[in-house]
């Protein structure tokens, strides 16, 4: 999002969103003044070049959607050219007014971004470019050959145009109108609850699953979205050349807004417009030849990679914001630890409210006979297990015995082989990961795994949205902080942790032990009923390993069963109602702390009978 101010949590930091406002309002106001007044200032082919940088801007901004979510598409210039032919067609061919021939480009490149999408975004990585690499190459083939629809290389000529855009400055007023309706539409997306999702999924997938965000929906949406931008901006291309063909949207065209993001950086749109002028504008200006403006562009971006990879205006931005702020934010980060006595949370804090917890016995989570085998070696072997409302479960085991692999079953992360899983009555074993995050069960991931290019307070609250039904309007354009309730429970939990102090820094610049209390924090944002914990207190120190333990008894406390895994054996006795021992991907024990360790295979397994001796007679 454009606005990342420590004001989330409050306090000292309240006055600075009113003057980063205000300053952004005179910026904007004095850019859009300049524009309006610029064409005056030039001569017409400098017009001309402004307009195919207002374009370019238009293609990179929709293009960003989709790399937000940490996804690059080679076949974006595609959809810009379907837009260019749809509409094109529809004004010649079938002589439809300009109106139709625009909701047409929307539609065909909508349409088209959907089919490629569907199927591509079910890869990941490198298959899903490859994929949009395809479909640009197959795109390019069926423009260059259907003579009969498109007119093969020919191309279509005499695309109509409206009758009030007379002139080069008519034109750049009609393009410049479009970049900004787009910048506005985009930058409401970037404050919306899906822009903030997005920004999550781009950081870390398996987190964003597990707070119950649905990647796939979000990132298909990013790639309609912005294809539909894409094909009103190739739709008013083909409008003002008055004549299009298929090397008008060569490959060029697909790795241009790949560039223009990347240099500018994607993390504040502003960035993507920057760079597309950057791109465009200079080689314009200089009249270099096509070899002379890939190369600039290309040694641009091998420069921008190597000494500034989040991209130039994200790079200045933050080092003017380092200065200006004296580092703060993230000294008092690195030279805090974990709290150990977290602020109270208020009784009347929305959202707070839980239960407490039941006494009863009854199964919360029933898993009947897991098995999951990898390759031929077999992780978990026939492993069942109950956990009952407001109990906390240990599994404990040595490395390999299969504990995170169970936590991955239970989490949707892996299918069992064989074997069951209920939850509060309901079989989740074939659930995806964000289903069983909205069904109630959350999980803190082993290693400190949080949204790391996000705020401690954004990083809560894109975990708080998650759970929240919502229109996709309001979804998509009504600002997060508008949701009052989302907000209030965002800074209550970050209250009861102890975070509170650091709601306004940034996640990667935190310390390793606030990086786990974090993970621990968001997972507890999603209002679980039964909160999984992955080696918590892996690389902490004993005072951090203190305050985490505290921290989990307050979230028992509030109502919420507790698994968790653990070598610590005094965290696993201090914690734990019930332990259940692993070893080679099969339970071998189970009962209470003092059972389990007084078990001779559990001692035989991973403990060393020596210290369990040890810590038989501390306990007497």
């Amino acid at each position: 999002m454009p606005e990342r101010t420590d004001a989330h949590a409050g306090g000292e930091h309240s006055a600075r969103p009113g003057r980063g406002v205000l300053a952004r309002a005179v910026a904007t106001v004095a850019t859009l003044a300049l524009l309006v007044w610029l064409p005056a200032m030039v001569d017409p082919y400098t017009v001309h070049m402004l307009i195919l940088t207002a374009l370019a801007a238009v293609l990179a901004m929709s293009y960003r959607l989709l790399l937000v979510g940490g996804l690059a598409s080679l076949c974006h210039g595609t959809f810009y050219g379907l837009g260019a032919y749809a509409f094109a067609i529809m004004t010649t061919k079938a002589g439809a007014p300009l109106i139709v021939g625009i909701l047409a480009a929307i539609a065909v490149a909508a349409v088209a971004a959907a089919l490629v999408g569907i199927p591509a975004l079910r890869t990941a990585g490198a298959y899903f470019f490859l994929m949009t690499f395809a479909f640009y190459v197959v795109m390019q083939s069926l423009t260059q050959n259907f003579d009969s629809l498109t007119n093969g290389f020919a191309g279509i000529v005499g695309v109509g145009a409206p009758e009030s855009l007379v002139d080069e400055v008519d034109w750049y007023y009609a393009a410049l109108g479009l970049a900004v309706v787009s910048f506005a539409a985009l930058y409401a997306v970037d404050r919306a609850r899906w822009g903030l999702e997005l920004r999550a999924v781009g950081a870390r997938e398996d987190l964003a699953k597990a707070v119950g965000i649905n990647m796939y929906l979000s990132l298909l949406l990013a790639l309609v979205a912005g294809a539909a931008i894409a094909g009103v901006g190739g739709a008013m291309y083909a409008s003002y050349t008055q004549a299009i063909n298929p090397t008008s949207f060569g490959l060029w065209v697909s790795l241009a807004p790949l560039l223009y993001v990347m240099i500018g950086g994607p993390r504040y749109l502003i960035g993507s417009v920057l760079g597309a002028i950057y791109v465009t504008l200079v080689p314009l200006l200089s009249d270099w030849s096509a070899p002379m403006n890939a190369m600039f562009a290309a040694l641009t971006l091998l420069l921008v990679i190597m000494l500034a990879p989040r991209g130039l205006y994200t790079t200045a931005v933050d080092a003017v914001r380092a200065r200006v702020a004296g580092h703060d934010g993230a000294a008092s980060a690195k030279e805090s630890a974990l709290a150990p006595a977290p602020a109270p949370v208020k009784a009347d804090a929305p959202g707070t409210d839980a239960p407490p917890p039941s006494r009863n016995g009854a199964a919360l989570l029933e898993a009947e006979g897991l098995r999951r085998s990898f390759d031929g070696v077999t992780a978990v072997n026939d492993v069942s297990l109950t956990i009952s409302h407001g109990q906390i479960v240990g599994l404990v085991g040595p490395n390999g015995s299969g504990k995170s692999t169970i936590f991955n079953l239970l989490t949707g992360f892996l299918r069992p082989d064989e074997g069951s899983i209920v939850f509060a009555g309901e079989d989740i074993t074939h659930a995806k990961p964000h289903r069983i995050a909205r069904k109630g069960i959350a999980r803190a991931f082993q290693s400190s795994v949080v949204f790391e290019d996000l705020t401690v307070y954004e990083n809560v609250l894109v975990a708080v949205c998650a759970q929240r039904p919502a229109n996709p309007l309001r979804r998509a354009l009504l600002p997060v902080r508008a949701r009052t309730g989302d907000t209030a429970r965002a800074r209550a939990v970050i209250d009861m942790v102890g975070l509170h102090e650091h709601a306004g820094v940034q996640a990667g610049s935190l310390p390793y032990g606030l990086k786990k209390a974090l993970g621990v924090t968001v997972a507890l944002a999603t209002e679980p009923r039964l909160l999984a914990v992955d080696e918590p207190a892996a690389g902490m120190t004993e005072a951090e390993t203190e305050a985490l333990t505290a921290i989990i008894r307050r979230i028992r406390e509030r109502g919420v069963s507790v698994i968790i895994t653990e070598h610590r054996v005094s965290m696993i006795e201090a914690l734990c109602d019930h332990v259940v021992a692993l070893h080679d991907g099969r339970m071998i024990a189970e009962g209470t702390p003092a059972q389990v360790f007084a078990d001779p295979l559990v001692q035989e397994a991973f403990l060393g009978q020596k210290h369990v001796e040890e810590s038989v007679a501390v306990r007497d």
